[in-house]
């Protein structure tokens, strides 16, 4: 399987993980915000041409902010009821339209089956109801970080996964900050 998408950082997956929600939970390693699902089966070349057209774009990002605020789930699918938090994120619409558009001009191959884009972390997924949604409820509050990078995998488990990290462009205010702290 190959994506492109963002890590949620630790903190957040781990306070993520500690909502009790119904189903098997994802392991806080696992959870992601996908932007362009690329498929099964990829090749290294496909790989690396999806990694040459998403550094046009990373090149050109700036960090933005991405923002869970309720919890909600998908119908049921061939893993059962994917139970999700919605991303609330300007920035993540704005890349996920730069990474169709350039993909789209290198002639990059990506899935299309979902024509609307509705990012989301998966947080566990329901097998054993014969439901179509779950019922859910309200987070205890917001939860937000800053997205910095972006990250495409790549191949399937073990030994065969590839990870390929691409920061984005930090603008004045982050380099000067960088800097005051003695970061960069």
């Amino acid at each position: 399987m190959a994506l492109v998408g963002l890590r949620v950082p630790y903190e957040a997956a781990r306070l993520l993980q500690g909502i009790d929600v119904p189903g098997d939970k994802l392991a806080t390693s696992n959870m992601h915000v996908t932007i362009l699902y690329l498929g099964h089966g990829i090749s290294v070349i496909e790989v690396a041409k999806a990694m040459c057209a998403a550094h046009q774009v990373t090149s050109r990002t700036s960090p933005f902010l991405c923002g869970i605020k309720d919890i909600s789930s998908f119908p049921v699918g061939k893993d059962g009821i994917p139970v999700i938090c919605p991303i609330h994120s300007p920035g993540l619409h704005v890349l996920n339209a730069a990474l169709r558009a350039e993909f789209d001009r290198l002639g990059v191959e990506y899935s299309k089956k979902w024509p609307e884009y509705e990012p989301h972390v998966t947080l566990s997924y329901i097998t054993n109801s014969s439901g179509s949604r779950a019922d859910l409820s309200y987070l205890p509050g917001p939860l937000t970080w800053t997205a910095s990078e972006m990250v495409i995998w790549g191949g399937d488990e073990g030994d065969e996964v590839l990870s390929i990290t691409m920061p984005f462009v930090l603008g004045p205010v982050e380099r000067a900050a960088r800097q005051i702290s003695g970061v960069g």
